[in-house]
């Protein structure tokens, strides 16, 4: 059996302060990431990208003590497919991760487009509102008259 081992950092999106809470959630990004090159989709995704099966147990990801970087043991019969096992592994996640920015930000856009377009429309129901107003107020003052 051979057994190859690969390191990756996990960076998250540069943030204005720091906190305890920020720091828990970049250990839970951390924890998430190490979880998720194992799961059975990932896995099912690496073997249809190899063309060969990859099996739950061969692919083992640990945070190196308390830094951000993942190391990642692929154990493999041979040694040429574990390294593509474990290259293909880091390479799908990141594709999968990049999806789920995108998909992150175009939800985000959209939610900031929609707060736009109602704080236009409640400005243009405040502006026919003043204008209502002001053509009373301007109507009484001519009739004082």
């Amino acid at each position: 059996m051979y057994q190859t081992s690969t390191r990756f950092v996990v960076l998250r999106a540069a943030t204005t302060g720091y906190d305890y809470y920020a720091f828990l959630d970049y250990q839970q990004l951390l924890s998430t990431h190490t979880q998720l090159l194992s799961t059975d989709a990932l896995l099912s995704q690496v073997s249809d990208e190899v063309g060969f099966p990859v099996y739950a147990g061969q692919a083992n990801a640990q945070q190196i003590d308390e830094t951000q970087f993942i190391r990642l043991t692929v154990t493999h019969q041979d040694p040429v497919k574990a390294v593509t096992i474990a290259n293909t592994l880091v390479n799908v996640l990141i594709e999968q991760n990049e999806e789920l920015q995108s998909v992150r930000y175009v939800t985000t856009k959209q939610n900031m487009q929609n707060r736009a377009n109602q704080a236009l429309n409640q400005m243009q129901i405040l502006q026919d509102q003043i204008e209502e107003l002001s053509i009373t107020t301007l109507e009484r003052q001519i009739e004082e008259v």
